[in-house]
């Protein structure tokens, strides 16, 4: 499919203006003052603005905590259990490489699989579910070296720098998101200054990154993040047998042509490549293969707000987004012969309309979306390979599929808030959404309530429905899996919350989770994609599936935060969870992401008004595992798991400290920020999973499992320059 030549042209006007700032600055002022502490999540508020402002556009410092495109406030559903984070705090995390994703991993009830990604999984969700959305617009993935099988990725293409807060919906969001059936991550960019210019340039273990805001003549404004990896300069190998290569751009315009009408465009694009080269003579490198990667990604939309009265408020959206990615694996000991290749092209189109408005205590939001997806899906694999899952040696899989569809899709959904003078709230809604590719249908409806209890705590509770198909590899790469149903999700929550008016907070709350229409194996009874691992250096399995699984996830949690702009300042959770699934069989498993017991915590002092320290902690009791059969595994020299005992092992305790030292520090009155961290400070060999080193060559090789392990000790720092 094409890109929308006018949408393409509008969203790189940003780009373009950033090259040519002085040409269009106009009233620059005088530098603005350093960075200030973030504003507590309860203060979350715009500023006076002077006369002549562009709504949307700050109009002081460089540091804004809040960026609103002229929206009136928007009750959503989770508003009362969701907090946002501002950069400053995001930033200032130890071993997060102040990438957003990674700094997620800190919050309640969020795990990942591992730390070499920022893949992470929400409340005893698969990776899989979880949703972007940059300023009001969907984006696939916001992730460098990622598949379609995942959300996560190496790091993501949106630096730190060019974000004001986000917000991350873990349970009961709204219908207005689509395809989300674990969380919803809101971020929004920072707010651009129309009265000059202003930018940073940093320089750290995810990139180097510059930024640039200025104004548009008298109407509006830009802001051009450019960024790039570093670490592919200083090394081949990070451990992996290769290193990633990737750059990225993100731009954001706002056109203010009335007091009623904004235009705002934004643009996110970027490539990404790895080649992993084994070393064949390694007895403890699990890969055996060549593989080569190479993906580009890019989201361009434009979104209309007009504003008929304080109270009503419409947006009209169009969207256009591209995913496309190559991957191709070769045997080093057969004349680098084709062992399997894949070519995915991911364009969906989208148009959206949604309303807004207010009758006394009432909020109502309701809105339709539709479109067409673009998909062009090629896999390889000449001669198949042997399935882990079984004794039989016989090669599967041998396949040439090559498809280009245009399925349609489209939705409708709508929300009615009650909320009193005394802070009670009862919200119903839905969302009707009908699946081109499958022709599927599905109605989600949910229903939240929170009432105000004793001074500033407050109950919640609700549920809520959601839908979301499977990956498009797994869909597709098998016909009779074209049949696949969307996976359906019931969230039930309940808990008890405090938002203090000084930033601290609180809470506790409970919840369960049922999954329908899982994906599972039809020819291994025992196995569902809740259960499949990453074959570390081997080619990938398909697996024909139905859609007769199911799952569930029960957990509570404990938060717990400080004022974040104290001097010492600290935050804390506990996470208790369990999830199991059921496959054809019927039996009750653990699935890949039953950790039951989660614990993080952060804390930090600040020796000056210049100077800070941070620490963090993470904990967790383990992921579960599929033991092998050694015996068959060495007289076959291939890894063949016991599926009679999928998911019955746990591997050791995870456990993590890092530290970060932050001095600010001024050139000409220019901020000037320097980091350092150590990260898995005490280098603990925290446990991944076990690989079989199959084919070895190497003169000490044993054919035994062993223990593959996560990121150990690393230091790292940067450095950030404001003007």
């Amino acid at each position: 499919m094409k890109t929308p030549r006018l949408l393409i042209a509008l969203a790189l006007s940003g780009p373009l203006f950033a090259l040519t700032p002085l040409l269009h600055a106009q009233n620059t002022q005088a530098p603005a003052s350093p960075a200030q502490e973030p504003t507590p999540p309860a203060q979350e508020a715009t500023r006076p603005k002077p006369a002549g402002s562009v709504p949307g556009i700050a109009q002081t410092g460089i540091e804004q905590t809040v960026n609103v495109i002229t929206s009136a406030p928007v009750v959503q559903t989770d508003d009362a259990i969701t907090t946002t984070f501002f950069r400053d705090f995001i930033q200032s995390t130890p071993g997060a490489y102040q990438d957003i994703p990674r700094f997620l991993q800190t919050l309640p009830g969020v795990t990942y699989d591992t730390d070499a990604r920022n893949t992470y999984l929400v409340n005893g969700g698969n990776p899989l579910e979880n949703l972007y959305v940059v300023d009001g617009v969907e984006v696939p993935n916001i992730n460098h070296i990622s598949t379609s099988n995942t959300s996560g990725g190496f790091v993501s293409m949106i630096d730190s720098d060019d974000v004001a807060s986000i917000k991350l919906h873990k349970m009961l969001y709204g219908p207005q998101y689509s395809g989300a059936l674990s969380s919803v991550l809101e971020i929004k960019t920072r707010d651009v200054d129309r009265l000059g210019l202003h930018g940073d340039v940093s320089v750290g273990y995810a990139g180097a990154d510059i930024v640039v805001d200025h104004p548009i003549g008298r109407l509006g404004a830009t802001v051009t993040e450019f960024r790039k990896s570093v670490v592919n300069f200083f090394t081949d190998d990070i451990g992996i047998d290769g290193v990633p290569k990737y750059w990225s751009v993100l731009s954001k315009d706002i056109f203010s042509l009335s007091d009623h009408d904004v235009i705002s465009i934004l643009f996110l694009t970027g490539d990404d490549s790895l080649d992993i080269a084994p070393n064949l003579q390694d007895a403890q490198d699990p890969t055996f293969l060549n593989t080569y990667y190479t993906g580009n990604r890019l989201t361009a939309a434009a979104t209309w707000e007009h504003r008929f009265s304080e109270k009503t408020i419409q947006r009209l959206q169009f969207a256009y987004s591209r995913i496309q990615s190559t991957s191709r694996q070769t045997d080093p000991k057969k004349n680098n012969a084709l062992v399997d290749s894949d070519k995915l092209d991911d364009s969906p189109v989208n148009a959206k309309y949604d309303v807004t408005t207010s009758f006394k205590h009432l909020d109502i939001r309701a809105g339709a979306v539709g479109g067409v997806h673009g998909i062009g899906y090629q896999i390889q694999q000449p001669n198949g390979f042997p399935s882990p899952y079984t004794l039989d040696p016989t090669p599967v899989n041998a396949t040439n599929v090559n498809y280009q569809l245009q399925p349609k899709d489209y939705a409708g959904y709508g929300t009615v808030s009650y909320q009193s003078k005394d802070g009670f709230l009862v919200s119903a809604g839905g969302r009707f959404q009908k699946f081109g590719l499958t022709e599927s249908k599905i109605f989600s409806p949910q229903f939240t309530i929170r009432t105000p209890t004793y001074k500033s705590f407050f109950l919640f509770g609700g549920a809520a429905s959601y839908a979301q198909l499977p990956p498009l590899p797994t869909i597709l790469s098998i016909p009779s899996n074209l049949q696949l149903k969307p996976i359906t999700v019931n969230q039930f929550q309940v808990g008890l919350h405090r938002q203090s008016d000084n930033g601290s907070r609180f809470s506790i709350s409970v919840y369960q989770k049922n999954y329908h229409s899982y994906p599972v194996s039809s020819a291994y009874a025992a196995l569902s994609l809740a259960d499949v691992v990453d074959p570390f250096g081997q080619p990938f399995i398909y697996l024909a599936l139905t859609s007769a699984g199911s799952g569930i996830a029960t957990g509570g949690e404990i938060d717990y935060a400080s004022n974040p702009s104290k001097r010492f300042f600290y935050q804390g959770n506990i996470a208790r969870q369990q999830v199991t699934h059921k496959a054809l069989d019927g039996i009750s498993r653990r699935a890949n992401f039953d950790v039951p017991i989660l614990i993080n915590g952060i804390a930090g002092y600040r020796f000056t008004e210049n100077q800070r320290i941070t620490a963090r902690v993470g904990y967790h009791t383990g992921t579960p595992y599929t033991p092998f059969l050694i015996t068959q595994s060495k007289a076959q020299d291939r890894l063949i798991y016991d599926t009679s005992l999928i998911n019955t092992q746990r591997g050791s305790y995870y456990m993590r400290v890092d530290f970060r030292y932050q001095i600010d520090l001024h050139i000409h009155d220019r901020p000037l920020e320097l980091y350092g961290g150590l990260d898995n400070a005490f280098n603990r060999q925290n446990f991944y999973q076990y690989v079989f080193i199959a084919n070895c060559t190497a003169a000490n090789c044993n054919n035994d499992a062993y223990a593959l392990t996560q990121q150990g000790f690393l230091a790292e720092g940067g450095i950030t320059y404001r003007f």
